[in-house]
């Protein structure tokens, strides 16, 4: 056994956590590359039975959303470890009611959705970048942003595995 195997062996144990935090299934993750990495590949990574090259690790790390230093360094964050879930059924009833945030959210919700080609319609799983995108459009920080979803119960925390 080589001084690099429990190395990569963890490295792939956090891309699995990470990918069944967010809730993704393989195929799920398949989708998410656009291809680029097949389900049954991923799971050969995940497994440790077959070699992850440089520019395959980049890939994963780019449609997880996050940076490739989070995949290499040994702590998951705590946002990692909770999968953060918009209730799109939620989000429909207060846009429904008029609710002034909800208009903006809703349309960049709709957008996502269109460009993940995800429509199962009742929840959408959040990467960093779609808070982002939602802070600018609500003109609202990180704190303030999760208050008005908590308190209009649109965002859902779920725990994983990682806890």
């Amino acid at each position: 056994m080589s001084a690099r195997e429990p190395i990569e062996f963890e490295l792939l144990q956090r891309v699995r956590q990470i990918r069944r935090a967010k809730g993704w299934s393989l195929e799920r993750f398949e989708q998410e590359s656009g291809g680029e990495i097949k389900a049954a590949v991923l799971g050969s990574y995940e497994r440790g039975s077959r070699t992850l090259s440089l520019p395959k690790l980049i890939l994963i790390a780019k449609t997880l959303g996050i940076p490739l230093d989070a995949l290499l360094s040994k702590e998951v964050s705590e946002q990692t470890k909770r999968a953060k879930v918009l209730d799109l059924r939620r989000l429909n009833a207060l846009y429904l009611l008029g609710d002034e945030k909800s208009i903006p959210l809703k349309r960049l919700v709709e957008s996502i959705i269109r460009k993940r080609g995800d429509w199962n319609g009742e929840v959408l799983s959040c990467r960093g970048e779609d808070f982002e995108a939602i802070e600018n459009i609500l003109f609202a920080c990180r704190k303030d942003l999760y208050g008005y979803l908590e308190r209009n119960q649109i965002l859902i925390l779920t725990e994983t595995e990682l806890s």
